[in-house]
């Protein structure tokens, strides 16, 4: 996180947070100057419990959003050179890569195809360069502890290229018919799979939670100070 980032974080955490606890104290100074502090008292307890159920529906909606977590496939990438039982013909397995995906979930994946190839720049390649380098298949239904070829590619582009250089992109459906994406980097000629997942639902759990990853980043600070 870059130090503007990091800034406005803690600016905008600290006032939401500020804001919040702000609402009970004025309705009690303005009930206080105002002679109706029954009623400002039972404004605040209102306010608290409207907090309490708000929690509880976040909660509730984090709960529903685990266990369709639960539901979603796992992959594993695997690189094979000249597949020659999967070409008809064997010269033309020369000096290909395949990439075979596994399914080792225990529900299928839907529509898994490879979207794009990116630089680690994060900048796309264009697709009229690297289909010229490779093969790809759109896989309808990927079932558990399945696997199947996703990609054919020229070793010698795999090997100047895409290994040193790129991040594959994979998309696939789930079955909530939900698109989702995974990409694929490569660390000492192998691959790693880093899966993209939606945020957690909730503005007010993720407060407290940005709290309190505020106050043991202060508290870190202060103790690596005190070295």
């Amino acid at each position: 996180m870059s130090r503007t980032r990091r800034t406005l974080f803690i600016i905008r955490t600290l006032g939401l947070f500020i804001i919040l606890i702000a609402i009970p104290i004025i309705i009690l100074i303005l009930g206080y100057k105002t002679k109706r502090i029954f009623e400002s008292i039972v404004a605040v307890l209102a306010n608290i419990q409207t907090l309490v159920v708000w929690a509880q529906a976040e909660i509730s909606m984090r709960q529903n959003m685990l266990y369709k977590t639960s539901l979603e496939p796992y992959f594993a990438v695997g690189v094979r050179r000249s597949p020659k039982q999967h070409l008809r013909d064997s010269a033309e397995a020369k000096g290909k890569v395949e990439f075979v995906i596994t399914n080792v979930s225990n529900v299928p994946a839907y529509d898994v195809m490879l979207s794009r190839i990116l630089q680690k720049t994060g900048q796309p390649l264009m697709p009229d360069v690297w289909l010229q380098f490779s093969k790809s298949n759109i896989i309808p239904c990927l079932g558990p502890k399945s696997s199947t070829t996703l990609l054919v590619m020229d070793a010698k582009f795999f090997d100047e290229i895409v290994k040193k250089k790129c991040i594959l992109e994979i998309h696939y459906q789930n079955l909530y018919g939900e698109i989702r994406s995974l990409r694929v980097f490569f660390h000492e000629s192998k691959p790693h799979i880093v899966y993209s997942r939606p945020e957690m639902p909730g503005f007010l759990l993720r407060l407290f939670e940005d709290m309190r990853l505020l106050v043991v980043l202060y508290r870190m600070r202060k103790l690596m100070k005190s070295y």
